[in-house]
């Protein structure tokens, strides 16, 4: 009898020494857990902190003279003026008076 109550005593003290490990492990998984989650808050305010940032940047640009498309546009009316331009220069010394009766 006292053979078996030695041998169960030893399973207790294993048994113990287990669950005190499998303890430490949980609490440190749970302090993991809690730093992950502690990291993740800490990087949604960066982000915001730095989409404010963004749209204070953004909004202290001075807005472009002119759009793109109204610079092409521009672009493009200058090389037709200039054209006419060249175009008549290069004609005024062909035309004759009869030209300009028909």
């Amino acid at each position: 009898m006292q053979a078996q109550i030695d041998e169960l005593e030893q399973r207790l003290a294993i048994s113990e020494q287990q669950r005190e490990a499998l303890g430490a492990e949980l609490q440190s998984s749970a302090s993991e857990r809690e730093n992950v989650q502690l990291q993740r808050l800490r990087l949604r305010q960066d982000n915001q902190r730095l989409k404010l940032e963004l749209k204070k940047a953004q909004s202290s640009i001075a807005p472009a003279f002119i759009s793109e498309q109204q610079m092409w546009f521009a672009i493009g009316a200058g090389a037709g003026l200039l054209g006419v331009i060249i175009g008549a220069l290069l004609r005024r010394g062909r035309r004759s008076q009869s030209e300009w009766l028909n």
